[in-house]
């Protein structure tokens, strides 16, 4: 979540990306990466609100009208935002972002 548009009100929607917590058949271990190119890992250690290491599964986009969204967690910080919008852009179509 963008904290500069949360509090904008002329942005009407809220573009959504669902987290996964059940990292053992989404993770190579070998590899230490998410098996589908399309997740991104985020760390527990990094967000306290997260009780387990996650995976944002970015190919799972969609959006909620603002007026319903209610349950605000945390920020993700520069660089995981920057690596979520990538993957995002790069279901979409758009190529590389």
């Amino acid at each position: 979540m963008n904290q500069r548009k949360l509090g904008n009100p002329a942005h009407k929607t809220i573009i959504c990306v669902p987290i996964e917590s059940n990292r053992t058949t989404l993770w190579d271990a070998v590899n230490n990466r998410p098996r589908i190119h399309s997740h991104h890992c985020l760390s527990a250690k990094k967000y306290h609100e997260l009780s387990h290491d996650s995976l944002a599964k970015c190919e799972q986009i969609y959006t909620i009208n603002r007026e319903f969204f209610t349950d605000y967690r945390f920020t993700l910080d520069s660089f995981d935002l920057k690596e979520v919008r990538i993957r995002m852009v790069n279901i979409i179509g758009f190529g590389n972002f």
